[in-house]
């Protein structure tokens, strides 16, 4: 008997390290510019956006100087996170945001990141974008948990990235 109550208490300690839970989905509306204008030429805004990436050390998938496009892939943004709770940020410095979870030890998320620059009208646009962002989050094991496995979360951008980068390039 002992033995059949050992391996019923080992087996929920082992299914319940596995189950998952539904994540709740984002509440805020953030809305952000990705594009501005500027009078500089294109060759200085260019240089300005070469210079970004390689003073930061970001990596670079695709140079086209003549489409004005720059991409990086994966580009770590785990040091930029908070959380949403109650529909308001809890650090509203932050380049990403995630649903608020308590517990939470471990937070990565990576994004693609592109820059655009383009002759437009007389001027010189400058679009960011941060697509293709993941985020996982691992909270601290609770109750019968043994292991708490990365759980892929819903992330959007704040849109202080964006806004920052602009602010230096134009």
């Amino acid at each position: 008997m002992k033995k059949k109550l050992f391996l019923l208490a080992l087996s929920c300690m082992v299914l319940s390290s596995c189950m998952t839970t539904k994540i709740p989905h984002l509440v805020g509306n953030y809305t952000f510019t990705t594009s501005i204008e500027t009078d500089k030429s294109f060759d200085e805004v260019w240089d300005k956006v070469i210079d970004y990436f390689a003073m930061n050390g970001i990596p670079i998938s695709i140079l086209e100087k003549a489409s004005g496009l720059i991409v990086s892939n994966k580009v770590s943004l785990k040091n930029n996170v908070t959380m949403e709770k109650d529909g308001k940020l809890l650090d509203d410095k932050a380049f990403v945001v995630i649903p608020y979870a308590k517990n939470v030890v471990y937070i990565n998320v990576t994004s693609d990141f592109n820059i655009r620059v383009k002759k437009q009208n007389g001027k010189v646009s400058i679009s960011v974008n941060l697509p293709n962002m993941v985020a996982e989050r691992t909270v601290k094991p609770t109750g019968f948990q043994i292991v708490s496995t990365p759980q892929e979360i819903e992330a959007k951008s704040t849109g202080v990235f964006e806004s920052g980068l602009l602010n230096l390039l134009k």
